[in-house]
């Protein structure tokens, strides 16, 4: 019910991106590795690590999931220490050996694996913030204070261990072979690695291979979900529900609020979907007047914008990004970002291009002032969402 009503994984589900298949295939690794623990067969192990590099081949952050499926194995898999070892190796191989191909298809079209570069760029406070209100919206319909914000994230926090703390330390005192012999722990401690795998990942990946990384739903998808089986599973263990009547019932008010929350959130998305549409399907893109000129453009002309993957994904044209004076990746300026401006604006006074700006988008810390490297050209056309530069005595609209 949970899933089925919530807003997070709905808006999810109507971007054509990679988190969806992702999810479903981390989801599909956890139920064979725990189908592996409890019946050791080979197939099992080597299945859950293919779908752990298939999760790595669809995200690069992916790379957690391997991690993860391999400490597992060391952890829980039976045998002696060299034949554990032995299976958190294959696993971990396994989970490897799909994007390694991959890397080396990279490498040997465009000369760079990943197209990053290894640079210290820390996240700062508002990315993390970002974060934190990303998370806070999950349980709270609306946006509290930072103050606040951080209370709460700090509670839950402590809640979440303390609640792990007295599980693990029941759970040891009841059972001689723990945590072998039970699959809640061991569930818990499984999908506790990734989040914490996970969340390491994103950090490095902020703060050493692109900067401009978001933590929000999207990225965090991952970690809500994860996060909220984990929740019910600690919740019910914790909690001595199958106990007493009343706190059965006081845990079923609880999360049927929790998902009235979720419908009510989620109707509002489905509204907005059936009304504008998603993306560059939506009503946005598909009424622009702007991308409606695009289309008129000859199609020697070269066209320049800061929208240029809209412009290819419904004109079917190929466009140019406009230099950004500062790489939103790698958090500085880019060395050609002098040579790049310079040659589009030759580009357009010389009659072969062409520049389209969407108003709603130009955003002036990242790209040059407008007036500043259109001056010398003439505005062909201007439209309700942009405008349309070309050269001097250029007829290219």
């Amino acid at each position: 019910m949970i899933v089925l009503s919530s807003p997070v994984l709905l808006d999810l589900q109507f971007l054509a991106m990679t988190e969806s298949i992702f999810l479903v295939l981390l989801l599909s690794m956890f139920w064979i590795l725990n189908k592996y623990f409890d019946e050791e067969k080979t197939w099992q192990l080597i299945c859950a690590s293919i779908l752990a590099g298939l999760a790595y081949l669809t995200r690069y952050v992916g790379l957690s999931a391997v991690i993860s499926a391999a400490f597992a194995v060391l952890v829980f898999s039976t045998g002696s220490r060299r034949e554990k070892i032995t299976k958190s190796l294959l696993s971990f191989v396994i989970g490897l050996t799909p994007i390694v191909l991959w890397y080396l298809r990279n490498w040997l079209v465009a000369g760079t694996i990943t197209n990053r570069t290894i640079l210290f760029h820390p996240p700062d406070k508002n990315q993390l913030m970002k974060g934190l209100d990303t998370v806070n919206l999950w349980f709270l319909p609306f946006r509290i204070s930072p103050a606040l914000r951080f209370t709460v994230t700090i509670v839950l926090t402590v809640s979440i261990i303390l609640g792990l703390i007295w599980l693990l330390l029941r759970r040891r005192r009841d059972q001689a072979d723990w945590p072998e012999s039970n699959s809640s722990i061991r569930s818990i401690i499984l999908l506790l690695t990734f989040i914490i795998v996970y969340t390491s990942m994103l950090m490095v990946s902020l703060a050493f291979f692109d900067a401009s990384t978001r933590l929000n739903d999207r990225i965090l998808s991952p970690v809500y979900l994860i996060g909220m089986i984990l929740g019910i599973i600690i919740l019910w263990k914790v909690l001595p529900v199958e106990e007493y009547l009343w706190l059965k019932a006081v845990v079923v008010v609880i999360f049927l609020g929790f998902v009235g929350v979720n419908f009510m959130r989620s109707a509002s998305i489905l509204r907005e979907m059936n009304a504008n549409g998603r993306g560059f399907t939506g009503r946005q893109w598909q009424a622009s007047e702007t991308i409606a000129a695009v289309r008129n453009l000859s199609p020697e002309i070269v066209i320049y914008s800061n929208e240029a993957l809209p412009i290819y994904f419904i004109t079917g044209r190929p466009a140019n990004n406009i230099p950004e004076k500062i790489d939103p990746v790698k958090n500085q300026i880019p060395p050609d970002y002098e040579d790049n401006l310079q040659n589009l604006v030759t580009s357009v006074h010389n009659c072969d291009g062409v520049l389209v700006i969407f108003r709603d988008s130009y955003l002036p810390d990242l790209y040059p002032p407008l007036e500043e490297f259109t001056s010398g050209m003439v505005l062909q056309a201007e439209f309700q969402d942009g405008w349309l530069y070309s050269g001097i005595n250029c007829m290219n609209y």
